[in-house]
């Protein structure tokens, strides 16, 4: 009885916390950048994404869009319909 106690605390504690995909010890639900460590959580243009696995980190371009898909997001992209030019 009390191992079957342990476990559902333990799990009801990793459904209320969360899961740490990318390992860098902040939760997912609170992490910038859930795929891809980054244990300082730098954000320097405050869009919300870390600058680790933001496609325009110096520029703010909330909702990440990329039109060319050359990986520069368009509020940074001086032809952003062009893959080649970024």
């Amino acid at each position: 009885m009390r191992t079957t106690s342990i476990i559902c605390i333990s799990l009801m504690l990793l459904i209320a916390v969360g899961c740490d995909t990318d390992m860098d010890g902040i939760f997912d639900p609170a992490d910038n950048c859930p795929t891809m460590a980054n244990i300082n959580q730098a954000d320097s243009d405050l869009d919300g994404f870390g600058d680790v696995c933001d496609n325009c980190p110096e520029d703010a371009n909330v909702d990440q869009a990329d039109q060319d898909g050359d990986g520069a997001g368009a509020a940074c992209d001086s032809n952003d319909l062009n893959p080649f030019v970024q």
